[in-house]
């Protein structure tokens, strides 16, 4: 009897340590910290989100992690190696020594930076795989950071990690060096200590102790180097870095030629670049000329400022004002980027050129561009993001030197952590009779429209659903519902809704006892990805004087004729014209392939709606866009190789079928094209073509109109060199 008690004990035991006993001898990776159960997600192998994520969790081959507003920290087992995993990161557990590998710990950073700590043991290697790279080590303390297209990067604190990009370029870094994969040349950097703590600071170990990890090594062999004879010099020391190793991977110069305003400049521009951790930053320092470089008369000048007399050509003593204004002006002009983070990041910020930025779901601001004629016109902008889990805020001024058109977006997470979030915007424009010229083809432009300096104020309100987020599935509904509502600076006695101030019934009136909602716009329909295609599909419906997307990459040329249009409906808001619905649905798609390759193409096919008649609409709208990244195709000096085009047009259907009979061409002010090809013809040297479609101005900076009032438009050819140390 006792002895069936003891078998029975035993058996009980060995069922409750079973677990215990199989984890020592299968390879796992263990949670050991987290700091935020709310800002980790884990995914396993087959792509399944994991339900309850804890501290101890064991982690196998295929296993992914999700940090957005948390660190974690892994601890190999039974290896003993460790890694921290800072916010924002994806992660990925390729194989464990002793599974898939005998003896490799394989992983992927697909995005955000981690540090590892590995052990030193006999018959156990590691690599860690970026999107451009492999790094392999047997035993060292490094970390490692990607930011998509920007930087692939590796710092070493100790040990030695073969850095290898997967067109087969590798390199050897030790101890107090770093490389990044996008570094105009592929090489180690020596950093000081104090660049290394950089590095560094954001990814310390809050549990796990580096000082733990084991440490076994086999004895090193001692070897007696030769003796030196009497006539044999001893090897001269490295050379230390000079003062032009500094400058190879901060310094970049342009020099060619450039069409504005159909005629040809030279111009040479220096470019020096600054990267610490998130913060990045590039100054644009450009000589444009027609004929001597050294004459400042000689110099093109955007809208007609001087960009290089920072306030030296105003008068102080009767005018500072114009003198502070031109001097921040021109200083404004030399940044090229400053940047911070990321749209995935908690904190974002990015100062300089805006490229397709949408504020929302777009219903207010939607794909705008501060560039669209650059390089005749220079803006430099400001978009920024804040978002503290139940709240947050995204916020976009075109111009800094000359801030005029504003856009923000506060949004609320009522049932945090449950994304659905509620959204506020709203967007104007402080100066859009601005850029108007005294003649608009053949007619003279009325006074009234500068005097009265009407403003366009568009507000939104918006819901956001999430239903699936991951990597390989999301799933997105969303409803917008906006308005326009001008603002007349000064009185405006032709006007039938209001005189000055906020002409609220523009938006909301009353007809007949009953309210009516005009100038308004709605929109509803769902976003998301499959793998690696992602999609959008929405519904539009739009009133009067408001498009959905107002503020668009088009708008800059049409602002001018959006003041024009705002008073000739305040004067004659009963105009059939005024009266139309436009309804219809907007789709697009696209993907990206080994981040190298994107593409996307959107349409928008409208419907006017006048009364109970519904006919087809010649305001749709096509986007194009192509990326042929750099090492896309491996081979030198191909692998060197960028192209990239972008083409967006309204009334695009129109201009095929009637563009001879309505005065339309695919390239006329409608139309935003760019693109441009960079071919390497030496290590350090890049021959550049670049194409694009401006609108004329006259030397202020305001838009030229042909007779039938449209802008007038030109093409810019660039075609330079690109020197990179």
């Amino acid at each position: 009897m006792k002895f069936r008690q003891i078998t029975l004990c035993m058996t009980l035991i060995l069922i409750g340590l079973s677990p215990w006993i199989l984890a020592q001898g299968k390879p796992v990776a263990i949670l050991e910290y987290f700091d935020n159960p709310k800002g980790i997600e884990i995914l396993d192998s087959e792509g399944y989100k994991v339900v309850e994520v804890y501290f101890g969790m064991q982690l196998s081959e295929g296993d992914r992690i999700h940090t957005t507003a948390s660190t974690a920290e892994l601890r190999l087992s039974p290896n003993g190696s460790i890694v921290k995993l800072s916010r924002n990161t994806e992660f990925r557990i390729e194989s464990l020594s002793g599974g898939k590998s005998p003896d490799t710990n394989a992983f992927s950073l697909v995005s955000g930076k981690l540090r590892t700590v590995a052990a030193k043991k006999m018959g156990s290697s590691y690599e860690v795989r970026t999107p451009s790279a492999v790094c392999g080590v047997r035993g060292t303390d490094f970390g490692m950071e990607v930011l998509e297209g920007v930087r692939e990067g590796v710092a070493v604190r100790e040990g030695v990690v073969e850095f290898a990009k997967k067109t087969g370029e590798r390199i050897s870094l030790t101890a107090g060096q770093a490389a990044d994969v996008f570094a105009p040349v592929f090489q180690p950097i020596s950093l000081t200590p104090a660049q290394m703590e950089e590095l560094f600071k954001d990814v310390p170990f809050e549990k796990l102790d580096p000082a733990k990890v084991p440490r076994e090594v086999p004895p090193p062999r001692v070897e007696t180097p030769p003796p030196v004879s009497p006539k044999q010099e001893a090897p001269p020391p490295s050379p230390k870095p000079g003062p032009f190793d500094f400058l190879k991977d901060r310094l970049a110069m342009e020099i060619g030629s450039v069409t504005i305003n159909e005629q040809t400049y030279s111009r040479l521009i220096l470019q020096p670049t600054l990267s610490i951790g998130k913060l990045r930053a590039a100054l644009y320092l450009p000589i444009i000329y027609s004929g001597d470089l050294f004459n400042p008369n000689d110099y093109y000048r955007p809208k007609g400022n001087n960009e290089w007399s920072f306030g030296t050509d105003k008068n102080w003593n009767k005018e500072p004002e114009e003198g502070v204004r031109d001097l921040f002006r021109d200083l404004a002009l030399k940044i090229q980027y400053i940047e911070y983070g990321s749209q995935r990041d908690p904190f974002f910020f990015k100062v300089g050129n805006i490229h397709n930025v949408t504020v929302g779901h777009g219903s207010l601001v939607r794909d705008y561009a501060n560039d669209t004629d650059f390089p005749a016109v220079r803006r430099v902008g400001l978009n920024l993001g804040i978002d503290a889990g139940p709240v947050g805020l995204e916020a976009l001024t075109a111009d800094l030197a000359e801030p005029e058109i504003f856009a923000s977006r506060i949004y609320l997470r009522p049932f945090y952590p449950w994304k659905l979030a509620l959204g506020f915007s709203a967007a104007l424009d402080s100066d859009p009779s601005g850029d108007l010229p005294s003649i608009m083809g053949t007619t003279p432009v009325s006074p009234i429209i500068r005097n009265v300096d009407p403003v366009p104020v568009a507000l939104a309100i918006d819901l956001d659903l999430p239903i699936l987020q991951g990597d390989l599935l999301s799933f997105v509904l969303f409803a917008d519902a906006a308005g326009l509502i001008p603002y007349l600076r000064r009185d405006f006695p032709a006007s039938v809704l209001g005189t000055q101030g906020f002409i609220t019934k523009a938006l909301f009136d009353q007809e007949d006892g009953e309210l009516k909602v005009r100038n308004y716009g709605l929109m509803a329909g769902a976003m998301g990805s499959i793998s690696l295609f992602n999609w959008r599909l929405e519904y539009r419906q739009y009133h009067g004087i408001f498009r959905l997307g107002y503020f668009d990459s088009l708008y800059d040329r049409s602002r001018p004729l959006e003041a024009k249009k705002i008073l000739d409906y305040l004067a004659n808001p009963s105009d059939p014209a005024y009266d139309k619905v436009t309804l219809g649905v907007y789709g697009d798609g696209g993907f990206t392939l080994f981040k190298k390759l994107t593409f996307k193409v959107g349409y928008f096919w409208p419907w006017e709606m006048e009364g109970s008649t519904i006919r087809t609409s010649d305001n749709d709208q096509l986007d194009v866009s192509l990326l042929l990244d750099k090492g896309l195709v491996p081979v030198p000096p191909f692998s060197g190789m960028r192209f990239s085009f972008l083409y967006r047009r309204t009334q695009f259907i129109p201009t095929l079928l009637h563009g001879e009979s309505k005065n339309l061409d695919l390239f006329d002010a409608n139309t935003v094209v760019k693109g441009e090809l960079v071919y390497p013809i030496a290590p350090t040297l890049d021959l550049a073509i670049s194409f694009t479609t401006t609108v004329d101005r006259d030397s202020s900076g305001a838009i030229l109109y042909d007779a039938d009032g449209k802008p007038k438009r030109s093409t810019s050819i660039g075609i330079e060199t690109r020197i990179h140390f």
